[in-house]
C-alpha cells in the first residue's frame, strides 16, 4: 500500500524474532525497485550497525543471480556510489542507511524506521525522549515529498511512551498493524 501510494504512514508492531527487519528493511526495498527504481529510500535503526546490515542484505539480494535473472533489466546499481551505507541505481533511486541521532541532509520518498529503540536503553527517560525528539525533528524532516512519500515504523513495543506510542497517541495519522506475541481471543 505504501509502494502504490494508497497509504502514507504505517506503524507495524510485531514481536521479536518475527522477521520484521528481513521483510520490511531488506526485501521490500528490493521488490519496490522492480516497479519504481527511481524511488529513494532512507532507513534507520537505533544503531548504524543494524541499518547498514539490512542495507547490505538488500544490496546482496539485488545483486544475486536470482534477482538479476528476473529484474536485472529494470535498473543497475551504479559503480561510483555503491557503499554499504549508501548505494544508487542508474534510474536515480538510492538507499541511505543511517541511525537514530544520525545527521543527514538527504531526503527520501520512502523512510523506514526499524527498531528505533535499543531494548537495553528504553527504560531511560533521557535516552527514550532523545530518540522521540530525533524522530519528531530530524527524521520527520527527511521526507522528500509530502504528497507521495511514505513513512513506515516497524518495531516491537518496549514502553508505553516509545516511538510507536508517541506517534499513535500524540501525533496521529498512522495506520497501525499490531501482531501480538500471544493469541488474545
Amino acid at each position: 500500500a505504501i509502494s502504490e501510494g494508497n497509504l502514507k504512514r504505517l506503524i507495524i508492531n510485531v514481536p521479536p524474532g518475527s522477521s520484521k527487519s528481513l521483510v520490511t528493511s531488506v526485501m521490500w526495498p528490493a521488490w519496490h525497485w522492480t516497479v519504481c527504481p527511481e524511488d529513494r529510500f532512507m532507513t534507520a535503526s537505533y544503531t548504524d550497525v543494524l541499518s547498514i546490515r539490512d542495507a547490505l542484505k538488500s544490496r546482496r539480494l539485488i545483486q544475486s543471480w536470482w534477482y538479476q535473472s528476473r529484474w536485472g533489466e529494470k535498473f543497475r546499481l551504479t559503480g561510483d556510489q555503491n557503499a554499504k551505507s549508501r548505494y544508487e541505481n542508474d534510474k536515480t533511486g538510492y538507499r541511505i542507511a543511517t541511525h537514530v541521532g544520525g545527521a543527514t541532509g538527504e531526503r527520501a520518498r520512502i523512510r523506514i524506521l526499524d527498531d528505533p529503540h535499543n531494548i537495553e536503553d528504553v527504560e531511560s527517560d533521557t535516552i527514550r525522549e532523545s530518540t522521540i525528539n530525533w524522530v519528531r525533528t530530524t527524521w520527520s524532516e527527511r521526507e522528500a515529498d509530502a504528497k507521495t512519500g511514505g513513512d513506515v515504523v516497524v518495531m516491537q513495543r518496549l514502553h508505553e511512551r516509545d516511538v510507536s506510542g508517541v506517534l499513535l497517541n500524540e501525533i496521529g495519522g498512522y495506520e497501525h498493524v499490531m501482531i501480538p506475541m500471544r493469541y488474545e481471543p
